[in-house]
């Protein structure tokens, strides 16, 4: 009988050795809770003890971004860039000095700038407008607060003058002031054929 009883208290402190060892293990041993102990991430365990690599922080993860959050694992896809400011549609003005190119001077000018066809650089924006039947699409980038245009068009149909320009090119810059307003100058040059004009255009709008 005592041989049987000692049997059974054997098997029963081995049963409870392996229950006790394995639900040690399984939360992380005696006194330990797993978890994440960063304080800055969003899923942060105030009460966790061992750090189990699961932490996750949610930001924006590209580096072109002036809110790139260098610590961030997850992208939030709310990401803010520099053009940003920029992109949207205009109300405004395009003028011209020289006589032969004031025709295109418009006080009415419903203009654009936005996102290029290929999004992959996000420094880049796309000033887009037609004036008095003058198409332009000049590629752009954007660095701090000022939008600078820099940009060749080859065989631009100028329907106002009844022509096609070889090129027409334009140079310069443009920023948004306090007020919010878009101010600039373009230094544009158009070419057809013997036909060479250049001038100093300024350009403003408000965004609608």
């Amino acid at each position: 009988m005592m041989k049987s009883l000692s049997k059974l208290t054997l098997l029963s402190l081995l049963i409870f050795s392996v229950c006790f060892i394995g639900c040690g293990e399984e939360d992380g041993g005696e006194g330990v809770i797993r978890g994440c102990t960063d304080p800055a991430a969003d899923n942060f365990n105030a009460s966790a003890t061992e750090d189990d690599g699961s932490c996750v922080i949610v930001g924006c993860t590209d580096p072109q971004a002036v809110n790139f959050n260098a610590d961030a694992t997850e992208d939030d896809g709310e990401c803010i860039y520099e053009r940003d400011v920029f992109i949207a549609s205009y109300l405004g003005q395009f003028t011209c000095q020289n006589p032969i190119i004031s025709f295109i001077n418009s006080d009415s000018l419903l203009f654009e700038i936005k996102e290029p066809v290929d999004e992959s650089d996000k420094m880049t924006a796309v000033l887009s407008l037609n004036i008095s039947g003058l198409p332009v699409d000049f590629n752009g980038s954007v660095d701090g607060d000022v939008f600078t245009v820099s940009d060749t068009l080859m065989n631009v149909p100028i329907p106002a003058l009844n022509i096609t320009a070889d090129r027409v090119s334009g140079n310069g810059s443009a920023m948004i002031l306090d007020d919010g307003m878009l101010e600039g100058s373009i230094t544009l040059e158009l070419e057809a054929g013997i036909i060479n004009l250049e001038d100093d255009c300024t350009i403003t709008g408000s965004k609608i």
